[in-house]
């Protein structure tokens, strides 16, 4: 009696599992599928271009793959504009400037350090933020 009890407890087990399993939409092994729903892999979706990003990387003549890099690592555009500015100011390459950023560098420190006024950037880096921002709402909205 015993040995029917355990198999029938495995037995339950056993069910109990697939059940689960099955509704989480898990195969076991290969073609086998207890869903009854045959999916395919989801496609890769290609986000679009940023337009601000397009409009801040056209208006300094910047490649607009990095500073979609940047974007993507957390640096914000008005954050960008203010870098962009520094490395044209001081006539140095972004990849410096973002080197220093990225050693906790504040903006204020960078643009010192290249001997840049950091309330003329903060002011023209607002200035180009507004205007590239309402060109941008000017061109959503035409269409």
């Amino acid at each position: 009696m015993t040995d029917r009890l355990r198999l029938l407890w495995i037995a339950i087990i056993f069910r109990i599992t697939i059940t689960a399993l099955s509704g989480q939409n898990v195969d076991y092994g290969i073609g086998i599928n207890f869903t009854g729903v045959d999916y395919q892999p989801l496609e890769k979706i290609h986000p679009q271009k940023d337009v601000y990003l397009t409009k801040i990387a056209e208006y300094f003549g910047e490649d607009i793959n990095n500073l979609e890099k940047l974007w993507a690592r957390g640096y914000g555009r008005r954050e960008l504009i203010r870098l962009l500015l520094i490395s044209q100011n001081a006539k140095i390459s972004l990849k410096e400037v973002v080197a220093l950023r990225d050693k906790k560098k504040s903006l204020m420190d960078i643009s010192k350090k290249y001997a840049v006024d950091y309330t003329v950037i903060t002011s023209s880096g607002e200035m180009i933020y507004q205007k590239l921002l309402t060109k941008t709402t000017d061109e959503k909205t035409n269409e």
